[in-house]
């Protein structure tokens, strides 16, 4: 074969796989299961997918983002074996990064926390691990409670475990359970979906506050730019705050609990 035809056949193959990079969809994960981000991931409804479909709408020609569901655990491995990942939703700390040097964090989507839940009927006022002493907590299973833990352990705070936040407003209604801990994006969504906005109060006083971010990989240094411009402007969207809008994210439907009952 002529050296010229071998070179030219050399070049197409390689143009041909720099067009296939740029055309593969950037891989979004989401491990996330629960409302509101996820309503259902086997029919990709959910504010996870909503977003992810709003980034597309907005994003460049070259440049098409894909959502996946993935286990936490699954998610770790792959992040270790990668260098091209994209997780939504997540902190710094929850992935020991708290000074942002293992990844490229994006400004946040949103501001959360996770809120104290009881019965409206008898408020619970969170100050601390003792004004919970005594009672009992509506978990979800594999959660890790910060600063509880040990009372947990030791039979001062007892724990009774669901498999999600839906099954925690379940049983505190029932009156299985003294209080639970729920995102405030989470119960702010059920407690619309499920109807139960009047039968229950958070605490002035929330469990924690965190914000909520898009983790990137350093080869994904391109997406990185487009998304953190994209995040900058969300405040002003009005497709975006829509979508909040969509899943009770814009009011709160919840009353403080009473601290005079």
């Amino acid at each position: 074969m002529p050296k010229f035809i071998l070179l030219l056949l050399i070049a197409m193959t390689y143009c041909n796989a720099i067009d296939v990079h740029a055309n593969s969809p950037v891989i979004i994960w989401t491990y996330y299961s629960s409302p509101p981000f996820s309503i259902d991931n086997s029919k990709r409804i959910g504010l996870t997918y909503d977003f992810v479909d709003l980034l597309n709408k907005l994003a460049p020609e070259h440049l098409h983002f894909l959502t996946h569901f993935i286990p936490r655990k699954r998610l770790d491995v792959l992040l270790k074996n990668s260098n091209d990942g994209i997780v939504i939703w997540v902190n710094p700390a929850w992935f020991n990064d708290k000074q942002q040097q293992k990844y490229l964090w994006t400004s946040p989507l949103m501001q959360d926390t996770n809120e104290v839940i009881s019965l409206l009927k008898r408020g619970v006022l969170y100050k601390g691990k003792e004004s919970l002493r005594g009672l009992q907590l509506g978990g979800v299973l594999g959660h890790v409670y910060d600063g509880l833990e040990e009372s947990i352990q030791q039979g001062a705070i007892k724990r009774f475990d669901v498999a999600s936040f839906h099954q925690s407003l379940i049983v505190l209604i029932a009156g299985r359970v003294d209080f639970t801990i729920v995102p405030n994006n989470a119960v702010r969504y059920l407690a619309v979906d499920m109807g139960v906005s009047h039968l229950i109060c958070h605490s002035p006083k929330p469990h924690s506050r965190y914000s909520r971010h898009m983790l990137v990989q350093s080869g994904q240094a391109a997406a990185y730019q487009f998304l953190e411009n994209i995040i900058k402007t969300l405040p002003s969207n009005k497709q975006w705050q829509a979508i909040l809008d969509k899943y009770h994210l814009t009011n709160n439907p919840l009353q403080p609990c009473n601290p005079y009952q």
